[in-house]
């Protein structure tokens, strides 16, 4: 068998074809030496499939990020008000002491 021949891969249609027949700006390439047999093992993966994985990531962690900034906020809004609510019962308290 010859070096760089393609035995293997998702497409059937890559099967027997060289390795230099894949196109670089296409598809993402990692290559590890197999130390027992000698074969080069390649990964290849569609450059678009690649992308589109990391902008649903990128789109998931976004919306986490949304989520965890309005349960945030929500938070800070319910222990605040109790507060805000005592404080401004003490100004119209003081208000009424003026008007006296």
């Amino acid at each position: 068998m010859k070096d760089g021949v393609i035995v293997g891969a998702e497409d059937t249609k890559m099967l027997g074809r060289q390795e230099k027949a894949l196109d670089s700006a296409k598809v993402n390439q990692k290559a590890i030496k197999n130390a027992r047999s000698g074969w080069s093992i390649l990964l290849c993966q569609s450059i678009r499939e690649y992308q589109k994985a990391i902008e649903e990531q990128v789109i998931f962690w976004i919306m986490v990020a949304l989520a965890v900034l309005l349960i945030f906020v929500l938070l800070i809004y319910r222990v605040t008000k109790p507060v805000m609510i005592s404080v401004n019962d003490i100004v119209d308290a003081m208000k009424n002491l003026e008007k006296r």
